[in-house]
């Protein structure tokens, strides 16, 4: 049928012909269709390569955010190096005049200091390749066998290795270059005559200081969307119906259509496997759907009797489901009825459709006896006799999809699956039961995908929990090296200070002084680099964040949220700089004033 837009349609090129050339030509064959009458109203043909239809683009928003958190906490390390390379660099004056004094060019020094940089960057990109390989064998270990899509891969070739060693170059400068600009600006003489005088000039300072609060504002944003993600599945389950996967065993069939020409020879099969099984005192109930929950479905266009639905009409998800699927499942019905046995037959054409379905196109109204259509114009009108409670069809998006549920006995599906309730713990059993059953049936029809329902959730929910893994885990290295960079700037800070600090236990200061002093310089960073991040997440948001898609309530920019994450962030870095305070309360002046 020209108006029936269930079908996706995969071809190959001709030898030697462009992908312009077979778009010309589709646009030909569309043409001579709407002059004939045999296409809907608007239908256009679209070619696109294959990559581009199964794979996301890297110019989605999301793709983007992974891109970007990935450089933030690159940038992260790269200024925590920095510093380190930039305090290390303030301590080495003399070192570096002495260098300069005996005949070393400035731009000699500097290209050892670079060198120096490289080294670093070196070890660390081979230590990174390691790390990343084992992080794909993590990764790999997280994805259930057998769900991942053939043409993905997580692999390490010649790309992936070209792409890192650009990076270690990029950070030799991002890394050395500030102290190499420092150590550019010592004067020699003054150095010299300070008898190595570890002093910082206030540039450094200033460039320390800027890249520690750097650090945490980086850090800020990272942590803030990893704790949106975790908030965004608690409130998914909070908000969504729990299907008890306790005693459900889900498998999967495909008739060949040369055993099973037909709808009824189709319909006869289940019926048969039906009773055969139901009779078992191992088998509770049996129901029969195109999809599990969570697992995706048909998405069609809908259409609703009088009601202006846009220019574009909306997209639900369709799923066939037996009469007893919700009763098999325990989803409850929040107003009307389940499917009967003559449900689906001409003149008896109705619909189940779920909360969301409520929500998004009859809120306020009840939608009971309301007339809809999915798929294209050739199809029936279904009458909507129930709405049961919203579970998840489509795992992807921040909201659960409408669903309409429509009969599976009068067109059941050639590829379907069956889901049995058990009436013990022993999904063995259950399992040998229907495999007999069905070979008694039809000795060559094989079953397949046979695992509990808890094992067919944990399949089709994978890549979610992919990346709350990796936005999680990047969240994790960021603060963790902001926490680094903190501790080795206020140990450098007390070193610099140890005179002074002996100074003044020396005329009486008393051990919270002491500490309060370094402690406000560590919380007047931290405070900078925390407001830092707090303005940065809303512009975070805006970039990468779909205006379109539902919240549920969870904001990125969520006031309570961030106050948290600041006071979290705020005790997690005094306990980290708990130890150089504590040297420097308990300095020695006698020592310190000698030295």
């Amino acid at each position: 049928s020209r108006t029936d837009r269930r079908l996706a349609i995969y071809a190959r090129l001709a030898a030697g012909a462009t992908a312009d050339q077979a778009r010309a030509e589709l646009a030909a064959i569309a043409a001579a269709w709407a002059r004939d009458g045999q296409a809907p109203t608007g239908a256009r043909f679209e070619a696109v390569p294959i990559n581009e239809q199964l794979n996301p683009s890297v110019w989605q928003r999301a793709w983007l955010a992974f891109i970007t958190a990935g450089a933030l906490v690159l940038l992260v390390a790269c200024a925590n190096v920095a510093n380190l390379l930039l305090m290390r660099a303030s301590t080495r004056g003399r070192e570096m005049a002495i260098r300069t004094s005996i005949g070393a060019t400035r731009g000699r020094v500097v290209q050892q200091l670079l060198v120096e940089s490289g080294t670093i960057a070196a070890l660390a990109g081979a230590a990174g390749v390691f790390i990343a390989w084992a992080g794909l064998r993590v990764l790999s270990g997280i994805i259930p066998p057998e769900t991942m899509p053939y043409w993905m891969a997580f692999t390490m070739d010649a790309r992936v290795f070209s792409l890192v060693t650009a990076v270690c170059l990029l950070t030799v400068l991002a890394c050395g270059l500030p102290s190499a600009l420092h150590v550019m600006k010592v004067d020699l003489r003054e150095t010299l005559a300070d008898g190595g005088s570890t002093t910082v000039a206030r540039p450094a300072r200033r460039w320390i200081a800027t890249l520690l609060a750097a650090e945490f504002a980086v850090t800020f944003l990272l942590i803030a969307l990893a704790v949106m993600s975790v908030r965004a599945d608690i409130q998914a389950r909070r908000t969504e119906f729990q299907i008890d996967p306790a005693s459900l065993l889900t498998l999967s069939v495909a008739l060949p259509a040369e055993s099973y020409p037909s709808e009824d020879a189709r319909a006869a099969f289940f019926d048969r496997l039906e009773g055969r099984i139901g009779a078992s005192p191992v088998v509770g109930a049996v129901a029969y759907a195109s999809h599990l929950p969570y697992a995706g479905a048909m998405a069609q266009p809908l259409t609703i009797s009088g009601r202006s639905v846009g220019v574009t009409p909306p997209v639900v998800s369709v799923v066939a489901a037996s009469e007893k699927y919700f009763d098999v499942f325990g989803v409850p019905f929040v107003r009307g009825r389940a499917f009967g046995p003559v449900d689906g037959r001409p003149g008896n054409e109705v619909a189940i459709v779920n909360e969301r379905f409520v929500q998004m196109f009859f809120a306020g109204d009840d939608p009971i006896g309301e007339r809809i259509r999915v798929g294209g114009e050739d199809r029936p009108w279904l009458e909507i006799v129930g709405v049961a409670t919203t579970v998840r069809q489509q795992v992807s998006g921040r909201a659960a999809d409408p669903v309409v549920f429509v009969p599976f006995r009068p067109a059941p599906s050639p590829v379907s699956v069956i889901v049995v309730r058990t009436m013990t713990d022993d999904a063995g059993a259950a399992t040998s039961l229907l495999r007999t059953e069905a070979a008694r049936i039809d000795p060559d029809l094989p079953l397949y995908r046979i695992m509990p329902f808890e094992q067919a959730v944990r399949n089709a929910l994978w890549n979610g929990r992919l990346s709350n893994v990796i936005i999680r885990s990047i969240a994790i290295v960021a603060l963790m090296l902001a926490l680094v960079g903190l501790y080795a700037v206020t140990g450098h800070t007390v070193e610099r200070w140890t005179k002074e600090l002996g100074l003044r236990i020396a005329l009486g200061a008393r051990a919270g002084q002491i500490g309060w002093l370094v402690l406000r310089r560590v919380l007047g960073q931290l405070g900078v680099g925390l407001a830092l991040g707090i303005v940065a997440v809303p512009a975070f948001d805006r970039l990468f964040t779909d205006p379109a898609a539902p919240r549920d309530g969870v904001e990125m920019t969520d006031p309570g949220m961030l106050a948290l994450i600041v006071l979290s962030i705020a005790v997690v870095a005094v306990v980290a700089c708990v130890l150089p305070i504590r040297r420097a309360t308990t300095l020695d002046p006698v020592q310190t004033l000698r030295s």
